[in-house]
């Protein structure tokens, strides 16, 4: 009970304490009588009459009030005395997200609040909302409202409520528990106040706007609408695109204003001053003749008339000093490289289901070269670009990798640690040329029923646009060692076994003493091998490891042992060439 802190004394307070030691003493029956005298006297809660407020005699009141410290609203009904008596009180505190709430957005939400909090008197039966907020009153039913808003209304479309404007001292108690207890002041001396002066009265006429609106054809009937509160009505405007509400207009301070989506009113111009408030703002002194757009969003944050922007993009194609400049076009800033697989191009491209499972394609491109490429894959995976990045050795290497995919590069920089040994970098962006081959190969793969086939004619049918020499381009331009040529001959069965590859076979074959007889009997480190392919296997890995066991090709396989058995590739200590 927030009355009950400031009467009882700090010992009374503390005897409510579970580790409190039980004292009652002089000044806690004191303060104990204190607090029930004030239960008892007014303000007394009153028991709601729901008869009376079903017929509609007796409706319930709920009066709101709002700060930028919280929320306080007070159910209350008139009596059989013609009093209003309180029924509920109810306040919260803002949360720091509800701070930032625009001044009409929290009266609304202490409207919000208030149903949600009396509930359980007022549904099912009319209540009158009492606001000292005048924007409130056709809030709900405006037309151009925040989401936020619009999702407050349908929930209130729930009550029989009715908005009413109060003045703001007719509103004191929301108002008290919205803004909580005020801390105690020095009462003010008012000796030498003129009471007349206190007491003055000015009077509000309407501005010579609102005289000149009433004249117009069409603003003239919308403000009759909004000084006689037909709220619902909905109304069309010359030069507006969509219907408008009159509850999105107001009459404040004898001006017309119209209500913006964040709650802001701005006002409504008549049409003899239009032209002159468009010049003020696009040829003023402090204008600059900025194009039409600017031009437009700075009026629209202070100004509405019916076919706003139609008028200022007239006005400013015939303005001299605007269409006496040029365009000011920014220079193109090109994409620079020097050598091969300096800065390389990477995109995923949907192709649809194929034959083989694949639906995506990841393509490369080389920016120096235009040697472009790719690869088919199942899943749409951020991971599977950087692995082709890394693992294939037609593209790995000193990168520079730019794609406008950044997960790409969130992938290639922090989960993979063999960018780092790599010198990989990358940038996000808009690539021209991966662009470009994407379209190349969209129009290539159309031609296929099989977007898996597709890619491999892209490939071949894009080859005349490589600029430089294939053998520059694939030398990087540092050459490749022998153990890197034939790591290629796992990816393409089209290839032959290099002269490389059994020049450095016969070294090896001679320093394991491979010999082979008549029987066509093949040893290998002393052991025999009967078939070519078990033969052919146990020498492959001599040279390049544990790979060539399981991932050479089968007819690979048989060519070595052939050329062992017939000769061609020897082991013995006089022959260290091979025989083609």
């Amino acid at each position: 009970m927030p009355i009950f802190e400031p009467l009882a004394p700090r010992k009374f307070l503390s005897l409510t304490s579970q580790k409190a030691v039980w004292s009652w003493q002089k000044e806690h029956e004191e303060a104990f009588e204190r607090v029930k005298a004030m239960i008892v006297s007014a303000p007394v809660l009153k028991q709601p009459d729901v008869a009376s407020a079903r017929s509609g005699s007796r409706a319930f009141l709920i009066c709101t009030d709002a700060s930028t410290q919280g929320l306080g609203a007070v159910l209350s009904q008139e009596g059989e005395d013609k009093q209003i008596h309180p029924i509920f009180f109810a306040s919260k505190s803002l949360s720091k997200a509800e701070r930032r709430y625009h001044m009409t957005d929290l009266e609304a939400l202490a409207v919000v609040f208030a149903v949600r909090r009396f509930h359980m008197f007022i549904y099912g039966l009319p209540a009158v909302v009492m606001t000292d907020h005048q924007p409130l009153t056709a809030l709900f039913k405006r037309s151009n409202v925040s989401a936020r808003v619009l999702r407050w209304s349908l929930e209130l479309q729930r009550y029989k409520l009715d908005t009413q404007y109060v003045k703001g001292k007719a509103n004191v108690v929301a108002d008290a528990l919205s803004r909580g207890v005020p801390a105690s002041s020095p009462e003010e001396s008012l000796e030498g106040v003129n009471e007349a002066v206190v007491n003055a009265v000015s009077a509000k006429k309407d501005s010579k706007w609102l005289e000149e609106l009433r004249k117009d054809s069409q603003l003239g009937e919308l403000v009759r609408l909004v000084e006689e509160k037909m709220l619902d009505e909905i109304i069309r405007l010359a030069g507006e695109r969509r219907a408008l509400r009159v509850a999105d207009f107001s009459i404040d301070e004898g001006d017309l204003k119209m209500f913006l989506e964040d709650g802001r009113a701005v006002f409504v111009v008549p049409k003899a001053l239009r032209y002159e408030i468009f010049h003020e703002a696009h040829s003023g002194d402090f204008a600059g003749h900025f194009s039409a757009h600017k031009v437009l969003n700075r009026l629209r944050k202070e100004v509405y008339w019916p076919g706003m922007a139609q008028d200022v993009f007239k006005w400013c194609q015939k303005c001299f000093f605007h269409n006496s400049r040029e365009a000011m076009i920014p220079p193109l800033k090109p994409i620079v490289t020097t050598k091969p697989y300096e800065i390389v191009g990477v995109d995923v491209l949907e192709l649809g289901p194929t034959s083989n499972g694949n639906k995506y394609a990841v393509t490369v491109i080389d920016h120096f070269s235009k040697y472009a490429a790719a690869y088919p894959t199942g899943e749409n995976n951020r991971k599977h670009p950087a692995r082709v990045m890394q693992c294939d050795e037609e593209i790995g290497g000193n990168l520079g990798p730019m794609s406008d995919i950044t997960a790409f590069f969130e992938d290639l920089r922090i989960t993979d640690d063999s960018c780092f040994a790599n010198d990989i970098d990358g940038e996000a962006t808009t690539i021209g040329n991966t662009n470009e081959f994407l379209s190349d190969v969209i129009q290539i793969i159309r031609k296929q029923r099989d977007g898996g086939l597709g890619l491999k004619s892209a490939e071949e049918e894009l080859e005349h646009t490589v600029v430089y020499n294939w053998c520059y381009v694939a030398s990087r331009p540092k050459l490749r060692i022998p153990y890197q040529l034939c790591e290629s001959l796992r990816r393409s069965n089209k290839r032959s076994l290099s002269s490389d590859f059994y020049s450095v076979l016969a070294e090896n074959m001679l320093e394991n003493e491979v010999t082979h007889d008549p029987e066509a009997t093949i040893r290998v480190r002393g052991t025999s091998y009967t078939t070519a392919t078990k033969a052919a296997r146990a020498i492959s890995t001599l040279v390049h490891g544990r790979w060539a066991r399981t991932r050479l090709h089968e007819w690979k396989q048989r060519e070595v042992a052939s050329r062992v058995i017939a000769g061609n590739i020897t082991g013995n200590s006089d022959s260290h060439h091979r025989k083609l």
